[in-house]
């Protein structure tokens, strides 16, 4: 089998315009991912076109949460709970190494918004809309056990709260992954591609015309099914079919801060409804850092660059603040931001950016191409398992097709796939890896540590971690290269490691060091080495911009 890695990218064109596929996915986001495992592992012959990095949209931008959605209670969505707390238990059970449970403090106050009644009555109705099949179920908690649990909490006014539970994740790396076990079931995948208009045949969608952004050359990709998982860019993707197509989706902003270590450590995540808006916002230790967010504004701007604005930052800052009064926190000390859009249903007619529906809807134009719009990432399994079956029946219906499987994504663990398992550890004991940077490897990316320990064996300065601050080697950005699809310098920055987010400094002074680890694997020459630090500081500038 082809690794998945841009090294294998001519082959992979070749093949993308010599193949009629049965499915063919534009957008490699954490929807797209979902579709192409369901559809492989079903035997479909599937190929997914992806304009950027896979998850560099609103995939990699969320609050890295996978949650029942405990405020969606307030606007009486039970049904989207209910499912979003189902899908989390099998998220939980199929990527253990990507899903962890985390444990979030409600505190309440007098005077507040509800009271300790309701809601522990509230985290009841939480508990049963998950089959009371939660990590653990929820507990009420007095004054003196959050003083424990959250130092520092503000204790004018507390009435104590409640410790109920959730689960956390790596979006990007979810995603990644994903789109990985689906290559390994047969499917390809092309990234940065931009898809630049549509075949058609007897007024039927046939397939794709695609820009390569790597390479510059044109290609085009056809397909029996096209499904259009482009989330914020659904719309847009439509009107290159249909110019005057109605649009289906409002989008919203939300906007998340990261406060460096020792700013506020926390061991749970701590809900936040905001003095100023009482919108409901998380502050959720993340990776040694913390992570605030999220606002939901609505959005008008140019969707390939939403940016978190001074007033956005301030008010995360103003509303942590609130609940911690001897937080000095300030605007200086934010490490960096990111900004992501939510492709919401235009339909919903609420008047709050905050109310409108996380529900999803699967629409099939004329031209017979599938469009997925709304949704959440904790349900995005199962909105997958739900555009594959409509695939399925129109393969059957239109093109005699059956599908050889049903649906197994809900019982198959993701790294069922992992390739560098079996051979006794024995390179990883040569390879001068240190035993602590082996461990945390292989909590990622279990099975496949021998491939890392083979890396540092053949060149021992992989071995090296990039930074005193930096819990990544050397190895592991040619890993990303040779293994995990990286194709540029903020790929490897920001979504195969987190290095943008954990260095004081965004990563600029180490991303020399990880152009040129990327340069001799991708083979980049001093010209491109250049353009893609401009690439880099770029990203890094529009993370800073709300400074200015």
């Amino acid at each position: 089998m082809k690794q998945f890695s841009v090294l294998e990218r001519g082959s992979t064109l070749q093949m993308l315009s010599e193949r009629t596929f049965d499915l063919l996915v534009v957008g490699g986001g954490i929807n797209g991912a979902g579709i192409a495992r369901d559809a492989a592992m079903r035997g479909m012959s599937v190929a997914v076109i992806e304009k950027s990095d896979f998850g560099s949209g609103t995939s990699s931008k969320s609050s890295k949460l996978v949650h029942g959605g405990v405020r969606y209670l307030e606007h009486y969505q039970f049904g989207l709970v209910h499912e979003a707390s189902i899908e989390r238990r099998v998220l939980l059970d199929i990527a253990p190494h990507l899903v962890k449970p985390l444990g979030f403090l409600m505190p309440v106050f007098r005077g507040g918004r509800h009271g300790p009644f309701f809601i522990n009555l509230g985290l009841w109705l939480y508990d049963a809309l998950a089959m009371f099949g939660n990590v653990r179920m929820h507990k009420s908690l007095g004054t003196a056990d959050f003083a424990r649990m959250a130092p520092g909490l503000r204790s004018s006014d507390l009435a104590g709260g409640a410790l109920f539970y959730d689960a956390q994740t790596d979006d990007s790396r979810l995603t990644l992954e994903t789109l990985r076990a689906a290559w390994h079931e047969g499917a390809l995948a092309l990234s940065h591609a931009t898809v630049s208009g549509f075949l058609s045949n007897a007024g039927k969608v046939c397939g794709v015309e695609v820009e390569d952004r790597l390479g510059g050359g044109r290609l085009t990709v056809s397909g029996r099914v096209v499904v259009n998982a482009t989330g914020p860019w659904s719309d847009d993707v439509r009107r290159r079919l249909a110019a005057d197509s109605k649009d289906l989706l409002r989008l919203t902003k939300g906007v998340h801060i990261v406060l460096p270590p020792g700013v506020k450590d926390l061991e749970h995540a701590i809900v936040l409804i905001s003095p100023i808006d009482g919108r409901v916002l998380f502050a959720i230790p993340w990776d040694g850092t913390l992570l605030v967010g999220t606002t939901d504004t609505d959005f008008d701007g140019e969707i390939d660059r939403p940016v978190a604005t001074n007033d956005e930052v301030t008010y995360l800052l103003e509303t942590l603040r609130s609940y911690f009064p001897d937080l000095t926190a300030t605007s200086a000390d934010v490490v960096g931001t990111f900004a992501g859009l939510r492709p919401l249903l235009a339909a919903d007619g609420s008047s709050s950016a905050s109310a409108v529906s996380r529900e999803h809807k699967l629409v099939e134009e004329s031209s017979g191409l599938l469009t997925l719009v709304g949704g959440k990432l904790t349900t995005y399994r199962k909105m997958a398992e739900e555009v594959v079956d409509r695939v399925a029946a129109k393969l059957r219906s239109e093109h005699g097709i059956q599908s050889r499987q049903s649906c197994r994504t809900a019982r198959v663990p993701i790294r069922h796939f992992a390739a560098g398992g079996g051979r006794d550890g024995l390179l990883r004991g040569a390879s001068g890896v240190p035993p602590e940077a082996m461990q945390r490897f292989a909590a990622r990316f279990p099975g496949e540590e021998d491939l890392l320990a083979a890396l540092a064996r053949e060149d021992r300065s992989l071995a090296v971690p990039l930074s005193p601050r930096s819990p990544y080697l050397a190895a592991e950005i040619v890993f990303a290269c040779t293994h995990e699809m990286a194709a540029t310098l903020p790929d490897l920055m920001i979504r195969r490691t987190r290095l943008f987010y954990r260095e004081p400094d965004q990563g600029l002074s180490l991303a020399p060091r990880v152009a040129d680890l990327a340069s001799a694997a991708l083979g980049w020459s001093a010209a491109e080495r250049s353009r893609q630090l401009e690439l880099f500081t770029r990203a890094v500038a529009e993370s800073r911009s709300f400074r200015a």
